[in-house]
């Protein structure tokens, strides 16, 4: 199998993003603010290593 690369020329893309779950995105239940703060939340944690499923354990 063939390794693919995947090369980011974009320099606000080359700091970073992180995935967020669009399901949480389309929570009417839930604010912007907590929507935001879930985004922050995840960018530390992905910074650290963790995935969407276990950042919180």
């Amino acid at each position: 199998m063939k390794e693919k690369t995947l090369v980011i020329l974009d320099s606000v893309m080359k700091q970073g993003f992180t995935p967020v779950l669009i399901a949480v995105l389309k929570k009417r239940e839930l604010s912007i603010e907590a929507k935001g703060l879930y985004m922050v939340l995840l960018m530390f944690a992905y910074g650290r290593g963790a995935t969407a499923g276990n950042w919180l354990r």
